[in-house]
């Protein structure tokens, strides 16, 4: 799956104007983070290096930080002393307490060298990081191809309150031993389960078939809240080193290890190609945005759906090449926010995708541990949008983030409506 998402997102970058991770030289590495305009993290342009990033607690005192990075999207140069090209790659993290607040405890930088050679396929990294059970962190991670002096930078939040968390469990290729840093499988993908400690003696999986609303739209007051939902499902099974794993169901699953907890790992099943849209149904359920209530039942019970999707996107273009260039620019983002968004719902159907459909990448970007700041337009004139995002981790995920809502953006948000049903792209700012 990583495999397959990897090859996804540099088809995204070849296809359209749209990449993944943060692009700046590498002398402004030392500047502060929080100060910077990091917009380029949800649009940058001519990306080189894609980088994934995850936390596993392998125990009490140690962490594992593991990194992959696609070994063909480094430079390679004839270093001096040898005679095979080399890329070199430099992975740098800045260590932050969460609690009681974000303040710096630690950092470490490591230097790889990898042959040419050997660079085939998927390259995983695994750095050891000291961090204390009962507390949350924050991490800055920069990755610095040293051949191209260019670099890339992510974040991750880590949460090490207890042993019943998500970041406790690690999640495996079953073939070649490689770890999974996505949440989502097609159905039935086989996986393999990690747990730290020996002592367990089950693993508990909950089967959650239902479909989390809609997000409300930004002027509502409504305050969106994850409601608690019991699982349709909960299979019991021995622990054990080599537990392999079968989602035969669409849905939600969640692996715990106690009978009693709420806390787990979630993953996703479906038959889709998440994140990528392929079938109607993908195509359909994101122009909840778009439609009257009238208008979405009529597409979803069509007998030919795709009759339906044809009609409702050209029916108010100015001709079928308008049309296509507006589908693309709408699905485009659809499948983006599945990449960058995805929590408890699907990427497109969390508050930053909705913002992010309707309204495109924000122009600039402010990112903290707490929350996200969207500017559209010129920051401080009187046209700029702005919308601030609450970093809102919940049992299901620590990717969520709840949009601050108010009645203010009710104009702007008819008037972006308006304009895509009337056969436009939505510039917003301007």
């Amino acid at each position: 799956m990583h495999r397959k998402l990897i090859a996804f997102i540099i088809l995204l970058f070849v296809l359209f104007p749209s990449c993944y991770l943060l692009d700046i030289p590498f002398n402004t590495l030392t500047q502060p983070v929080r100060e910077k305009n990091l917009s380029e993290l949800y649009n940058p342009a001519g990306i080189f290096l894609h980088p994934q990033s995850m936390v596993y607690h392998s125990g009490d005192s140690v962490s594992m930080l593991i990194i992959s990075v696609l070994g063909s999207e480094l430079m390679y140069v004839k270093q001096a002393n040898g005679t095979e090209n080399t890329g070199k790659l430099r992975v740098s993290v800045r260590i932050y307490e969460k609690y009681p607040y974000n303040r710096f405890i630690d950092s470490t930088s490591i230097n790889y060298s990898i042959n040419k050679s050997e660079s085939n396929g998927i390259i995983p990294f695994y750095i050891p990081l000291k961090l204390k059970t009962l507390h949350k962190y924050n991490l800055h991670i920069m990755f610095l191809d040293q051949n191209r002096k260019k670099s890339t930078q992510s974040f991750l939040y880590v949460d090490k309150m207890d042993r019943k968390s998500a970041q406790n469990f690690l999640l495996i290729d079953p073939l070649n031993r490689y770890p999974y840093f996505d949440q989502w499988f097609k159905t039935n993908d086989p996986i393999a389960l990690r747990y730290p400690s020996t002592k367990v003696e089950q693993v508990f999986v909950d089967y959650y078939k239902y479909r989390f609303p809609d997000p409300a739209p930004p002027f509502s007051y409504s305050q969106n809240l994850v409601p608690k939902v019991d699982p349709d499902s909960t299979w019991r099974y021995k622990a054990s080193d080599s537990l392999i794993f079968v989602l035969p169901y669409e849905g939600m699953y969640r692996f715990r290890v106690d009978s009693l907890a709420t806390e787990g790992l979630m993953v996703f099943s479906t038959s889709s190609s998440f994140p990528r849209i392929e079938y109607a149904r993908d195509f359909i359920d994101p122009l909840i945005y778009l439609t009257t209530s009238k208008e979405f039942e009529r597409i979803k019970s069509a007998q030919i759906k795709k009759s339906e999707l044809d009609y409702f996107w050209l029916k108010n273009a100015i001709n079928a090449d308008i049309a296509k260039e507006i589908i693309r620019v709408y699905y485009n983002r659809v499948q983006l926010a599945n990449v960058f968004f995805t929590a408890h719902n699907p990427g497109w159907q969390t508050d930053r995708g909705m913002i992010y459909i309707i309204f495109g990448p924000p122009h600039i970007l402010y990112k903290n541990p707490a929350y996200e700041k969207w500017i559209y337009g010129t920051e401080g004139s009187a046209k700029a949008i702005v919308f601030v995002f609450d970093h809102s981790p919940n049992k299901y995920s620590n990717n969520n983030f709840s949009l601050r809502r108010d009645g203010s953006y009710t104009t702007v948000w008819r008037n972006a409506i308006d304009t895509w049903r009337a056969g436009k792209i939505f510039t917003a700012g301007k």
